[in-house]
């Protein structure tokens, strides 16, 4: 063989290397728009990391790496911004984003392989997953999905509604309205001053620990999950407990409490703390656990 020959088979084979090299290049960027303080802004990155802050500036900006400098695209004006990654053939377009956003604006973020956080953001962050992370803080109103990825919110929150199919939920120092939903992961929530909370599970594990006030609403469900229930003391309560075939590890109830059984079912129900707050668990063979902390 040749030397020349020789060459272009070394070129040749030295080709995917470098496509390769390219394709997981990155490069820097920093881009600024005007925005809307009351505006929204779409996020759609498929693959990386979005960071998302809410700041007082009435305006966007975007820093972080991208695969190429016209990877990133920005359009739309300044009430209905929209953040995206252009597809290029044959490779898979991963970007890792700080996002800067008005405070006061909605947020709507999109990916797949994408772990997303936001905090500071008085508005809505709407946020969906399908393998990564979310996590959450100091956001007024929340809605969050995810398929295998973990959810974690914290921080105050006055609504929030968050659904995860084989991931974890948490919510910690929570208040106002929450509504968890998991197929197969565990599901804690913990706070103060919670108004409505729905928890629901089918066969994951869930546990609310809290305080409740006097005209709140809780309501907890599984149908082979346990579900523990723990109610700071000053928290007054009626409660009702209804299960198939479930164990039920009564902490509660007072010299009211009364048990009995119709059909295959068991119910259970009794005032505790002087009564208030309404408190109704549910499962099918499911465990359920009530106690004060």
């Amino acid at each position: 063989m040749s030397s020349k020959t020789m060459l272009r088979v070394g070129a040749l084979l030295l080709l995917p290397m470098a496509w390769s090299i390219n394709a997981n290049a990155q490069t820097s960027v920093n881009e600024k728009r005007p925005a809307a303080p009351d505006g929204v802004i779409g996020i759609d990155v498929p693959n990386g990391t979005v960071d998302v802050k809410g700041w007082a500036n009435q305006e966007l900006q975007v820093t972080g790496k991208v695969a190429q400098a016209d990877t990133l695209k920005i359009s739309g004006d300044p009430r209905n911004l929209q953040v995206s990654l252009a597809a290029q053939a044959g490779a898979e377009v991963r970007a890792d984003l700080e996002i800067h956003v008005p405070a006061g604006c909605t947020v709507r973020i999109k990916g797949i392989k994408t772990s997303i956080r936001a905090s500071g953001v008085a508005g809505t962050v709407a946020a969906e997953s399908v393998e990564g992370d979310i996590v959450v803080s100091d956001t007024a109103t929340v809605e969050l999905q995810t398929v295998s990825g973990k959810i974690d919110l914290g921080g105050s929150v006055r609504s929030a509604r968050v659904h995860a199919v084989d991931g974890g939920i948490s919510v910690k120092n929570g208040a106002g309205e929450i509504s968890a939903q998991s197929v197969g992961g565990r599901i804690v929530v913990s706070g103060d001053k919670f108004s409505h909370v729905r928890l629901a599970t089918v066969n994951g594990q869930a546990e609310f620990e809290g305080n409740l006030s006097a005209d709140a609403a809780l309501s907890a469900e599984s149908v082979s999950g346990t579900i523990k229930i723990t109610l700071a003391n000053a928290t007054g309560a009626d409660v009702a407990v209804r299960t198939m075939s479930g164990r039920i590890e009564n902490g509660l109830a007072g010299a009211n409490a009364s048990e009995l059984s119709q059909g295959s079912q068991r119910l259970l129900a009794f005032s505790t703390g002087g009564g208030g707050a309404k408190v109704s668990v549910q499962t099918l063979s499911g465990t359920i656990v009530l106690s004060r902390r």
